[in-house]
């Protein structure tokens, strides 16, 4: 059986490697756990982020991964949603979904979302731990990065590292790889973006052991104004934004995702409903990163049988 999720040397005896070996793992039981992408030209990768409120002890990345076709499917099918449900070009997000139109457009926007051939994975991580050594390059890079704050390195190197693993570990040889990425300080201004795309594109040569095809990253700075990529870069919002909530409130036990609860507010009901259903095209996955003995651990949750 050829695995779809791959293994690469350099992620052996990483925190990383073990997320890989519980993938693997999972893939041997469940084939369809892991999208297939052999067939697809072009990746597109979008994030968004949660919990860097002093507030929360993790913060959260997620990242929705998906095929060329997927995200042509999904423009029409959230442009019938967008008609239906909301009077005017209001974008979607999770601290937005108390607004009415929001809330009505939800269940069918998600559901819509649900049938793209991708996968949904978010990663939350403990801010006691520290998963990637800001070590700056010496060359032009290395000089750029340190101008920044040094809270906009750390979200610049682990959004580029978790981002490069994801498409590295289901991308195929000569595939474009374009990642979009929220409106926020590590894709502020054409600088920083600029900054973004070579971290990026370092960490994915240095996984990969073959050639991919262009790479390109941007921000939801570059919707032409009908909103395709805002509401791509909804669907790891929503996720974010849940988990971090979820992480903060409703985790009452370790190493249980809840689904349910009385304190459960109805955007956080839809949401966690909506993570844990895997009988859709996208796959979702959830996995807490802590640290344990001063050393990394990885706890991985899925929702299949």
């Amino acid at each position: 059986m050829t695995l779809q999720w791959k293994q690469y040397p350099i992620l052996e005896n990483t925190i990383l490697g073990s997320i890989t070996h519980s993938m693997q793992q999972l893939e041997l039981k469940v084939p369809e756990s892991a999208p297939n992408f052999k067939n697809s030209k072009s990746l597109f990768l979008f994030s968004d982020y949660s919990g860097e409120h002093k507030e929360a002890n993790y913060t959260t990345y997620s990242f929705l991964l998906a095929d060329e076709n997927s995200v042509s499917s999904f423009d029409t099918d959230r442009l019938s949603v967008r008609a239906k449900f909301l009077p005017d070009n209001r974008t979607f997000s999770f601290k937005k979904l108390n607004d009415k139109y929001r809330s009505n457009a939800l269940e069918d926007f998600t559901r819509a979302s649900d049938r793209i051939n991708g996968i949904l994975f978010s990663f939350a991580i403990n801010k006691k731990a520290f998963l990637f050594k800001e070590t700056i390059p010496d060359n032009n890079l290395g000089k750029q990065i340190s101008n920044l704050k040094p809270n906009v390195v750390n979200k610049m190197i682990t959004a580029s590292h978790l981002g490069a693993y994801l498409v590295s570990s289901l991308a195929f040889p000569d595939q474009n790889i374009m990642w979009f990425t929220d409106n926020d300080s590590i894709s502020a201004n054409d600088k920083t973006t600029t900054i973004l795309t070579q971290i990026f594109a370092t960490a994915i040569n240095n996984i990969v052991d073959f050639n991919l095809g262009n790479l390109r990253c941007g921000s939801a700075k570059c919707d032409m104004g009908n909103n395709q990529i805002e509401d791509l870069l909804a669907i790891p919002d929503f996720a974010a934004g849940m988990i971090s909530e979820q992480l903060a409130k409703h985790q009452y036990t370790q190493n249980m995702f809840c689904i349910s609860s009385p304190t459960m507010s109805p955007k956080m009901l839809k949401l966690a409903w909506w993570y844990s259903d895997s009988s859709t095209n996208l796959k979702k996955f959830l996995t807490v990163l802590d640290t344990r003995k001063a050393k990394p651990t990885q706890s991985l949750y899925h929702f299949f049988n």
